[in-house]
């Protein structure tokens, strides 16, 4: 399993600056949002798409979160790991 981090709506970005600097900088929001639109990002998560399919059993999943994935969203981390662990069994 390759877990990426990936804002999918500015709604996620929002979500993201409010956990950490506990405020919401629509300005900084819509900066980060529309980085992941852009078409050099557009192509890093291609790649990885790409890399992932390449290795053959490995599922690309995101979670829309900052680097810290598990610390800042747990239960969905977990309910990944937990599919995965129930895939292997």
């Amino acid at each position: 399993m390759y877990i990426t981090n990936d804002y999918e709506t500015l709604e996620d970005v929002r979500d993201y600056l409010m956990f950490t600097y506990g405020e919401v900088d629509e300005e900084l929001a819509q900066e980060r949002f529309e980085g992941t639109q852009s078409e050099q990002h557009k192509e890093h998560r291609r790649k990885i798409s790409e890399y992932c399919k390449s290795l053959g059993n490995c599922e690309e999943v995101n979670i829309p979160a900052s680097h810290d994935i598990s610390d800042r969203k747990p239960e969905e981390f977990a309910k990944e790991v937990e599919k995965l662990i129930g895939r292997i069994k």
